[in-house]
């Protein structure tokens, strides 16, 4: 992977233990790959380069806090990168992977319903949280990189000819 961001998704609330789930994203292609899946432990190092995130208040530092109002857009960022196959689990984390408890409720106006089945672990929701966090991370790359070719396209202009008028903008002040 070339410039890679640590990712460690720490989730409370759902079945099971206070969970964290390691993951390394590709900032270049967005890959993501979920590394293991532990109980939480307060001694845990924490160091600066580190991208948290969570749903749970107590923790002091965090780059993006989860929302259970965010989980249909988690879901569709999971859908999204498995289907672009930018989302790999290691073999240990396999029985975390969220498409064992998310189930289809059928369509609405609003788009795809989805709903859970009774397993759903704390430790699928943060493979969920990793995904939504990768595919905005994706977007705001997507958008940078549009932003500067507009800004190189518009430095790169070929002079002008001097003995053509160019058609100039007038304002009126009133």
């Amino acid at each position: 992977m070339s410039d890679s961001v640590k990712i460690r998704a720490i989730v409370h609330g759902y079945k099971g233990d206070m969970m964290c789930v390691s993951a390394v994203m590709d900032e270049a292609s967005g890959f993501l790959l979920i590394i293991d899946a532990q109980k939480f432990d307060a001694d845990m190092d924490f160091t600066p380069d580190l991208t948290i995130l969570t749903n749970v208040n107590l923790i002091p530092t965090w780059t993006m806090f989860f929302k259970e109002e965010q989980l249909k857009e988690a879901i569709e960022a999971y859908h999204s990168l498995s289907g672009n196959e930018l989302l790999e689990l290691e073999s240990d984390v396999q029985r975390y992977d969220p498409v064992t408890v998310i189930q289809f409720n059928g369509m609405k106006e609003t788009g795809a319903e989805y709903r859970f089945n009774e397993n759903i672990s704390n430790s699928h929701v943060g493979v969920l949280m990793c995904a939504l966090y990768s595919q905005k991370q994706l977007k705001i790359r997507a958008s940078l990189s549009a932003q500067s070719q507009v800004i190189e396209g518009n430095q790169q202009k070929p002079k002008s000819n001097p003995f053509v008028i160019e058609p100039v903008t007038v304002g009126c002040f009133f």
